[in-house]
């Protein structure tokens, strides 16, 4: 083909585009940076073809691009880092290509890349994380290739890396998130067009392995193999890392299938596991299969027998087919019937080995779990099963492990799980119809006798009496017919196999009062292995089956008892036999399943509404099946059992749902997937806080999308407040499917005091549940008081250390240095203010330290007793060790403060005689020391030494409520402070 068309996912629509110039196939079609496509390659038909094209979506045309240098059929290409094509491989003339070309859009040139170690075609090629290209596999034109290489681009060369574990070509390759690559199935040999030839069993190589590259260690690793062997299908990688593995050929079972499978499954790299995701409604090979902007999976064409079709596989989309537990051992035409306690027992059919089998289980719908019965007596398939009235079973007839039809009957006990012997039927019969009548009795009609002919009789079993009657027999001979119990008690008989092994189409009624059989008006089609449904209003619909011509049919026609006619209905979607029918209780009705044929799938599956006479999908099954059952469940639900599939008899089970997500329901029992939340039936369990399902919960969204509740909101009370102190849940929910915490920024603790002038301000909450440690910062010239830096002040004391009050303004201000100019001494770092400058007192005498004759010592008075003699010095009093300059230190000298050289004492009192007014008397006048050091000049009077002149020492702002008082044993200035109620500017001292 030439032709073209573009798909678009907001409508599901296609429309034509510019064809290409030149009809091609296994060509190679790849997206460019400018969203351009490029074509290359691929075959006309004849040959392998070299020319390239590009296709413009923004002005629909395509324009011709440099060919490449080699004819390729069947080639990869892969987009390179760097933003070239790398073209390798394919087959032209006979020949596996191993050579390769790189093309760069920009020059739309083509240029000579190196070639690989060998010719592959129907490899895979993939790009890695670190830009180096992964080729594997292949056909080499004598065997599938288990070798693989690299090309790094950078050095334009290839590497040989550890070979898979098999030979494979037509396979998959798929670059997986974490950077590894996922190889999958694929077949051992060529069976393509120019062998055709080849034996059959040539095509039982196709694998069900997988493998995974690992490309930092250079080695494979097996892991699961997939469920069914296959080739030529696609594997992509979806939006969540998981990869949907969809179609392909399969390997060529005994049976009737085209050999193109519709099963498809999904690989999980974290759990390294397999699961089957629903089948597609075509079965193909060599399709394409695109990831949509969306997440979906559009899948076009391929192998499959019909053309012009697409299907979107939807990740998240609801579906009413959910996988049930497989049955214990696979069966096929096998019955499976609804007991009085709502489990299902299946019984008999073929087995795996295409045997007639004996083994029962019972599946109960509330665990979901099938429970192995004791086998019955005989083995059978085609037989027939029947709930008495009793609760009991009824099996009759079928084909014996000898195959040939069987008069055997048997009845299974559900209370006491025992199978036990009833009386034979008078008829050995299989492919026969039962039906159980209004009278409890049970009618067997038709089926195939001995030499596999069709027969007419028909007899009775009465379970009062456990024994078989004979009825009339049939106007007409038949098998794979239909017996349907009309609401008048009559039983309609449709259709079958006829004694000319052609399709028929007449039909009969049988009245069980009249013991008689009636012909009546025949199907408007002939028919067999059909289905018959009596509908709500007591009309039959009757719908495909394998008609005259031996051709399968899509057609369906109702059947009146009123006026004894049929009458034409709307056609399905498709053609079935070997189907099942089953009435819904809201009087619709599933037909599900098929044989496959023109490629359609065995998995699809419609819904018939007699009020509009109208066929509606319902989706597909997981796994393609004919020759299966399906059973109403007491809930509504219909349980699919085995049956046939591409990969033989099957075990599977799987269960449809007619309530979809969104729809009210009471029971998780009410619902497709198994969920009710919030009075909807869920598209998943739903568990967990802050998480909802129906749309006045959420918030926002539709019924049935399980999603976060709304932020700010807690509809259940799943989030309970805690303290903001623990940073934890504040008693909602965050709108993300988790209980809010309290938000960053959120206090969560008190700020405290760090020392005079630093504060630690209160801790955060950090948004994610944490109570993080807040900052320390300086509270600058204030204080810090309960956790709060002052911002203002009226006292010195609640500024800092090296700060003032100041007297006007109310504010704190930084101390001055040495040198500054000054009003108060508080102004002063060194609280020293001498003529309106900030002055350093070391010894803190109010004396400057410039002008201080003792800076380190207190020294008030500035006494310095021998500082106007020849042998004196500078230094006070204070500080000075020999204050008289007499050559005696003051503290052995018996006259500190008067010269006393030879330390004379004449009356011994320890007072020289130099400064001892008594003795020898000295003259009133007479320089003398009175011992207070308070008093600045000291004269003898009398024969006493009398102080005066008392030093006056200089007093503090009287704001301080301090005052000043020489200290009489070092003539010091010390403060004190003032008596409570004393004066202060503006108060009192307290």
């Amino acid at each position: 083909l030439a032709s073209a068309e573009l798909y678009d996912p907001a409508d599901d629509g296609w429309a034509p585009a510019q064809p290409l110039s030149a009809a091609r196939y296994e060509h190679a079609a790849l997206l460019l940076d400018s969203g351009r496509v490029l074509v290359v390659g691929g075959s006309n038909g004849s040959s392998a073809q070299a020319s390239a094209e590009l296709y413009d979506p923004a002005e629909d045309r395509w324009i011709p691009a440099q060919s490449m240098s080699d004819a390729r059929q069947g080639p990869t290409a892969t987009r390179l880092d760097s933003g070239l094509i790398l073209v390798v491989g394919g087959w032209s003339d006979g020949t596996h290509l191993a050579s390769a070309e790189l093309y760069d859009p920009r020059e739309d040139t083509w240029t000579a890349a190196a070639p690989m170690s060998t010719g592959r075609y129907g490899h895979t090629a993939t790009l890695l994380g670190d830009g180096r290209v992964l080729v594997t596999g292949g056909f080499d034109g004598l065997e599938a290739l288990e070798s693989a290489e690299l090309y790094d681009p950078a050095a334009n060369s290839w590497t040989p890396v550890q070979p898979m574990s098999a030979g494979r070509q037509r396979h998959a390759a798929t670059l997986l998130d974490d950077g590894r690559v996922l190889v999958t199935g694929g077949a051992e040999i060529y069976w393509g067009e120019e062998e055709e030839e080849e034996e059959e069993e040539e095509r039982e190589g196709e694998f069900a392995s997988a493998e995974i590259y690992d490309p930092v260690s250079g080695s494979w690793a097996q892991t699961a193999p997939m469920n069914f062997g296959r080739s030529q299908h696609t594997a992509t990688l979806l939006v969540d890392g998981r990869v949907l593995v969809a179609g392909g050929s399969a390997v060529v079972v005994e049976s009737e299938w085209s050999g193109y499978l519709a099963n498809a499954e999904i690989y999980d790299p974290t759990a390294g596991s397999w699961s089957d995701a629903p089948a597609m409604a075509v079965g193909r090979s060599g399709h394409t299969a695109t990831l949509l902007p969306g997440g979906g999976v559009l899948v076009t064409g391929g192998n499959q027998g019909i053309d012009a079709n697409a299907e979107v596989y939807d990740p998240s989309g609801a579906s009413p087919w959910s996988e049930a537990a497989p049955m214990i051992r696979s069966h096929t035409r096998h019955t499976a019937t609804l007991l009085a306690d709502g489990r299902v027992l299946a019984a008999g059919g073929y087995g795996i080995d295409h045997i007639p089998i004996p083994s029962a289980e019972i599946f109960d719908p509330i665990t979901r779990i099938w429970t192995e019965e004791a086998p019955m007596l005989a083995a059978r398939d085609e037989h027939t099963a029947t709930l008495l009235d009793g609760g009991q079973v009824l099996v009759a007839g079928g084909e014996g492990s000898s195959f040939i039809p069987i008069a055997s009957a048997e009845v299974f006990d559900p209370i006491a799980r025992t199978w036990t012997a009833a009386a034979p039927m008078i008829t050995a019969r299989s492919e026969h119809t039962a039906t159980l009548l209004d009278d409890g009795r049970v009618l067997v009609a038709g089926g195939y006798g001995a030499g596999y002919i069709p027969i007419a009789g028909a007899e009775i079993f009465d379970p009062m009496t456990h024994t078989w009657t004979a009825a009339e027999p049939m106007t007409t001979a038949r098998n794979q017919h239909t017996a349907t119990l009309l609401d008048d008690g009559r039983v309609l008989v449709a259709g079958g196999y006829g004694v000319d092994y052609l399709s028929i189409a007449s039909a009969e009624i049988f009245d069980p009062v009249t013991r008689s059989w009636t012909a009546v008006e025949p199907m408007i089609d002939a028919r067999y292995m059909h289905t018959a449904t009596l509908l709500d209003d007591g009309r039959v619909l009757v719908a495909g089956g394998y008609g005259a011509e031996y051709v399968d049919l899509s057609s369906a026609e109702v059947y009146d008892p009123a006026t004894h006619r049929w009458t034409a209905r709307a056609p399905m979607s498709t053609t079935r036999y070997l189907h099942t029918a089953t009435r819904l209780l809201d009087g619709r009705v599933l037909v599900a399943g098929k044989v496959v044929t023109n490629g359609l799938s065995g998995a699809s599956a419609e819904v018939y509404d007699g009020a509009t006479d109208s066929w509606s999908p319902a989706g597909t099954m997981y796994s393609e099946r004919f020759g299966h059952t399906a059973t109403l469940l007491r809930q509504g639900k219909i349980l699919v059992t085995g049956g046939e599939g591409p990969g033989g008899i099957l075990a599977s089970a799987e269960i449809y749902s007619p309530v979809l997500p969104g729809a009210p329901c009471d029971t998780d029992a009410d619902c497709a997937g198994d969920s009710c939340v919030d009075g909807v039936c869920c598209d998943a369990p739903c568990a967990g806080a802050c998480m909802a399902c129906s749309a006045a919960k959420k918030g926002a969204g539709p019924d049935g999308v399980c999603g976060p509740v709304q932020a700010g909101a807690d509809p259940d009370d799943d989030c309970a407040a805690e303290a903001a102190a623990t940073c934890g849940a504040n008693g909602s929910c965050d709108g993300r499917g988790a209980c809010q915490l309290w938000a960053q920024g959120t206090p969560c603790g008190a700020a405290s005091c760090n020392g005079v002038s630093e504060v630690v301000d209160a801790p955060l909450c950090d948004g994610l549940g944490v109570c993080a440690e807040a900052d320390t910062r300086s509270c600058g010239d204030y204080r810090c008081v309960a956790g709060a830096c002052l911002a203002g002040c009226t006292f010195d004391t609640q500024c800092a250390e090296a700060a003032y009050c100041a007297e006007a303004g109310g504010d704190c201000l930084p101390k001055k240095p040495v040198g500054a100019a000054c009003a108060l001494p508080k102004e002063c770092l060194s609280g020293l203010c001498l003529a309106g400058v900030c002055t350093r007192d070391s010894d803190d005498d109010g004396v400057a330290d410039h002008e201080d004759n003792c800076p380190e010592v207190p020294n008030t008075s500035q006494a310095n007793t021998d500082g106007g003699l020849s042998a004196g010095d500078r230094l006070g009093d204070a500080c000075d060790d020999d204050d008289d300059a007499d050559g005696h230190p003051d503290a052995a000298d018996n006259c500190p403060l008067i010269a006393n050289p030879n330390q004379a004492d004449a009356n011994g009192d320890g007072i020289g005689d130099a400064c001892d007014c008594a003795s020898p008397r000295k003259a009133d006048g007479s320089a003398c020391d009175d011992g207070n050091a308070c008093t600045q000049t000291d004269t003898c009077q009398n024969g006493a030494c009398v102080g005066s002149d008392p030093f006056l020492c200089p007093q503090p702002d009287a704001a301080v409520c301090r005052v000043a008082v020489c200290e009489r044993a070092t003539g010091n200035c010390g403060q004190r402070y003032k008596l409570d109620r004393a004066p202060c500017p503006g108060g009192e001292c307290i």
